[in-house]
């Protein structure tokens, strides 16, 4: 769905076409990309027309693991997996998935930029899980494997900031229960 002019919401996709057990989705801003958890593999629809493009398969068979997000940026998929908190990348423009890491600890929210394919630099964040008394950690990975930690109780979402260079976004909760829910940002750099 998307706001016309008048501030209306306008329905991009046909119900008839809707995809029944949906996982995470994202968008670049042509192609809405959507988890199908039926068809397993990647859904693809052009939003200016609804139309259905060719669906993009995981990069592993059913029974070894199960996709938990997906994002997308500058012609890279992003995609984050349940089980082993594995992330890899479909280059779009390539058509092949790459296994770039694994995460230690579940994960709670995912988001990723990518690089141009000249530098193939690329940005992670993350919420790892904390277990007992330890806090939730917010991890923030450069494509060279560095990785700066900072911890945030109660955090349950983290977005990168579109068009900045690695400015980003978390927001916690003031008890578990995720209630009062209050903004905190953290800043890092790609240099």
């Amino acid at each position: 769905m998307e706001f016309n002019q008048d501030g209306e919401v306008q329905e991009l996709i046909p119900e008839s076409s809707r995809i029944r057990k949906a996982g995470g989705a994202c968008s670049d801003g042509d192609v809405l990309y959507c988890i199908n958890l039926a068809g397993w593999g990647i859904l693809r629809r052009r939003l200016e027309d609804g139309k259905r493009l060719s669906t993009i398969g995981l990069p592993f068979f059913q029974d070894d693991d199960y996709p938990r997000d997906v994002c997308v940026s500058n012609s890279r998929l992003f995609l984050l997996t349940l089980e082993r908190c594995r992330i890899y990348t479909f280059l779009l423009d390539q058509k092949e998935w790459r296994c770039l890491f694994d995460v230690e600890g579940g994960v709670r929210s995912f988001d990723a930029t990518g690089g141009s394919d000249s530098d193939g630099r690329s940005q992670f964040l993350y919420i790892v899980h904390g277990t007992g008394s330890r806090p939730h950690e917010i991890h923030y990975r450069r494509s060279c494997g560095e990785v700066i930690v900072t911890t945030l109780a109660n955090a349950w979402s983290c977005k990168f900031v579109p068009n900045t260079d690695g400015l980003a976004c978390a927001v916690s909760a003031a008890d578990q229960r995720l209630r009062g829910a209050a903004p905190w940002s953290i800043y890092g750099r790609d240099q």
